[in-house]
């Protein structure tokens, strides 16, 4: 519950562990902290930054998926659609694909 020590913690792990296999979920976890304060556009910096950085990881259609939760927050139903449908596309077999098209049958 302690979210902003969190943050702080996984961005010590980002900066001594940036190069290791830490460093992905450190970064999920950053976002998903500022997402857990309803901190929106933060959380989608870190998100992004999750895809951008590491486009191999494990994390992304989690990621994916909660950029568009993010989005669909804000009130920006497009954007929000758009990673949901990245998610059914790109990762049809991942366990955020269902709550995804759930999602995406919802804001249309």
């Amino acid at each position: 519950g302690n979210y902003e020590l969190a943050i702080q913690q996984f961005r010590d792990i980002l900066e001594f562990f940036g190069g290791t296999d830490y460093a992905p979920n450190a970064r999920y976890w950053i976002g998903e902290s500022f997402y857990s304060m309803e901190q929106y556009d933060s959380a989608l910096v870190q998100f992004d930054a999750l895809i951008t950085s590491f486009p191999q990881s494990d994390r992304l259609p989690t990621a994916l998926y909660k950029m568009g939760r993010c989005y669909e927050e804000l009130g920006r139903s497009r954007q929000a659609r758009k990673y949901y449908q990245r998610v059914i596309d790109e990762y049809p077999n991942s366990l955020e694909a269902k709550p995804s098209q759930n999602r995406l049958s919802q804001i249309r």
